[in-house]
């Protein structure tokens, strides 16, 4: 009897280690089961062209870091997306304008051999993609992008918006086109490319900026004071930003609202006398807010006869006004002190409406 318990005992044993090792090969099994889903899922459930869950990653985080000029950073994520996967040609794309992007902030710091250097590299990448696939829309945006660098800003339209009518989501290409349909005073087709911009950086200063300019220009207050007032947000010591959220609260019938946070910019001990009149007086005159106040914010600054730009601001007041003797009078003066291609300008519009009015 002894002996059976102990042969039981044995052999119930030896069941429960086969039975433990069966649970952890299963449980192994199921380890790499599910593993094997999470690979199939991340980098083979999408058919065809479809970007895997890790590619897009990487191309969110490079399109990103392209939107806020972190250009190295957005070059070396789209390489790693062309390491992932070699055949999604818009990748060439991106790289190609994220090269144009660099040369020309190297453009704007004379740097010629950089700028040539990133050009070459924007073509060569560009010329890559459209090997393999020369009817990826990308390209006739990267194409634009070369037109525009070479001031060809009407070639540059064409293929910009060649390439939107077929689809390509730029944050950049939006940005441009917009520019570019401003030029040409075509202010719906420019609203659209901005809304679209800002569906993509719904932050970008840029963007809200512009937006709030078209919005003001074409009279469309309360839309001007969503971005102006996004942008007061976003930069709250930027004087320049105050003073346009406070001219479109006037504008938008806010007026004492406004009128209060002009004076309470006006009185800022933190800020110099000199900026803070400039930029209100400014702001007065130019945006058709107050101008006789706008003249009078100026005047404080400008009656020493040795500041050129309350001279220059005086005289944009007095042409608004209609006194364009007075108007030429301080034109002149900034122009005698510091000739520019504006103030001549202005100079020479003043000048033709005295010459019809003779006042």
């Amino acid at each position: 009897m002894k002996k059976t318990d102990s042969s039981s005992e044995a052999t119930h044993k030896g069941m429960t280690s086969f039975i433990t090792k069966k649970n952890m090969i299963a449980g192994a099994g199921l380890v790499l089961i599910a593993v094997l889903i999470f690979m199939y899922f991340t980098y083979w459930s999408t058919p065809g062209e479809k970007v895997s869950k890790v590619l897009k990653h990487y191309v969110e985080r490079a399109d990103k870091a392209l939107m806020h000029d972190s250009l190295e950073t957005a070059l070396q994520l789209y390489f790693q997306a062309i390491d992932i996967d070699g055949r999604q040609t818009t990748l060439y794309g991106k790289i190609a304008e994220g090269y144009y992007l660099a040369a020309e902030r190297h453009k704007q710091e004379n740097n010629t051999a950089m700028y040539n250097s990133m050009l070459s590299q924007s073509i060569y990448y560009m010329n890559i993609g459209l090997s393999k696939d020369p009817a990826n829309p990308y390209f006739l945006y990267n194409a634009g992008l070369l037109a525009l660098g070479r001031k060809q800003n009407d070639s540059a339209l064409t293929e910009m918006a060649a390439a939107a009518a077929q689809g390509v989501k730029a944050f950049y290409l939006h940005l441009f086109l917009s520019d570019l349909y401003n030029e040409k005073e075509e202010t719906a087709l420019c609203l659209e490319q901005l809304l679209a911009a800002h569906e993509l950086g719904p932050d970008d200063p840029r963007v809200l900026f512009n937006l709030g300019e078209v919005y003001y220009r074409i009279g469309n207050f309360s839309r001007a004071l969503k971005f102006h007032t996004r942008l007061v947000e976003l930069f709250p010591e930027s004087y320049e930003y105050k003073a346009i959220y406070a001219a479109t609260l006037w504008k938008n019938g806010s007026e004492n609202k406004a009128r209060n946070l002009f004076n309470q910019m006006l009185q800022d001990p933190n800020v110099q006398q000199l900026q803070r009149h400039h930029v209100v007086a400014w702001t007065l005159i130019d945006r058709d807010v107050d101008y006789a106040w706008g003249v009078r914010v100026a005047h404080v600054t400008a009656d020493t006869k040795q500041d050129i730009t309350s001279l220059d601001i005086l005289g944009w007041g007095y042409y608004k006004i209609g006194d364009y003797r007075k108007s030429v009078q301080y034109f002149s003066l900034a122009y005698d002190m510091k000739p520019g291609a504006e103030v001549k300008r202005r100079l020479e519009m003043a000048r033709a409406k005295l010459q019809n009015t003779g006042s």
